[in-house]
């Protein structure tokens, strides 16, 4: 435009010429600037948009933090009962080993009440015996005192041994009540033992009632697909759900928390992405409003004037 006037001279006015340059209408007043109130025209624009663009923003990341927060508590949940499986896991084994213990001992326990029944005959066996020599005792020293012969003195030779072996044999009578009250408390503590742990009542079945409940035999299916509709619990039916079995890994509710906190961290990426190009759009449209604005102040009427 400056060539056309060093050359041509200058000309009228002529003002469809400069609105070209212009994408909106120029205004009833021709000494205003169309390119100004272009500019003009393009911040109201990118206002409009930049407000847009920070409104959706700001509820992408209202969303962004609620389903953040929602999946951190999924993924502690989901580590809690992971957890668990493993800790019910490893009472399974401690429970084998246990169960392996539990066999040794009620095989030492059997052959310790045999041994002491064993025992129990032959202490019974040895006071029989015993009650047999007072018997025959008893039956020589009363043909003594019926053939009473006066050879006999009851403090020297026959008559002194006699005595003194049935002092000694009454001493060893009196140890038998003792004695068997001892062999049989040993056999009663022994009988019990062996059945509070090897019975089917007893310790033993302790230990395959938590086994079946644990399920210490079943192993971990694999996590595959979603979860159906017709998969979910029924609120109104089951009042205490989530009723937790063992393996906690193989249960509904377990693979619902896992499939749950993919959906969420799906999304929180999905809303990650969004949130990355919601920002890098305001921050264009931001750069683009403070370049207008710098702009329309200098070549604004008053800076002119």
């Amino acid at each position: 435009m400056l060539a056309i006037y060093e050359t041509c001279g200058p000309k009228k006015w002529d003002k469809d010429m400069f609105c070209k340059c212009c994408e909106k209408p120029a205004p009833p007043d021709p000494s205003s600037d169309c390119c100004y109130n272009t500019w003009q025209w393009e911040l109201i624009r990118t206002t409009r948009e930049y407000n847009l663009v920070t409104k959706e923003l700001q509820y992408v990341q209202k969303h962004l933090d609620i389903i953040t927060a929602r999946t951190t508590r999924l993924k502690t949940w989901f580590d809690e009962l992971t957890s668990a499986n493993e800790l019910a896991r490893k009472v399974c084994h401690q429970l084998e080993v246990i169960e392996a213990q539990v066999v040794n001992i009620c095989i030492n326990t059997e052959f310790t009440v045999k041994a002491i029944r064993i025992l129990f005959c032959m202490v019974r066996e040895f006071y029989v015996e015993v009650d047999c020599l007072q018997t025959k005792y008893d039956c020589l020293n009363n043909c003594l005192k019926c053939l009473n012969p006066s050879s006999i003195s009851a403090t020297q030779g026959i008559g002194k041994a006699l005595a003194d072996y049935a002092t000694a044999l009454a001493a060893l009578i009196a140890t038998r009540d003792n004695l068997l009250k001892l062999v049989m408390a040993a056999l009663a503590m022994a009988e019990q033992l062996h059945w509070e742990i090897c019975d089917n009542c007893g310790f033993k079945r302790l230990l395959i009632d938590w086994s079946e409940t644990l399920h210490c035999g079943v192993t971990c299916g694999p996590i595959e697909g979603e979860c159906r509709d017709e998969d979910e619990p029924d609120w109104e039916k089951d009042c205490l759900f989530p009723i937790l079995q063992f393996p906690l890994c193989n249960t509904h509710y377990y693979k619902m928390i896992d499939n749950l906190y993919h959906k969420d961290k799906k999304k929180m990426d999905e809303l990650t992405v969004s949130r990355q190009r919601l920002t890098k759009r305001q921050l264009s449209l931001q750069a683009g409003m403070q370049s207008l604005q710098k702009a329309l102040s200098e070549v604004g009427q008053t800076a002119r004037c």
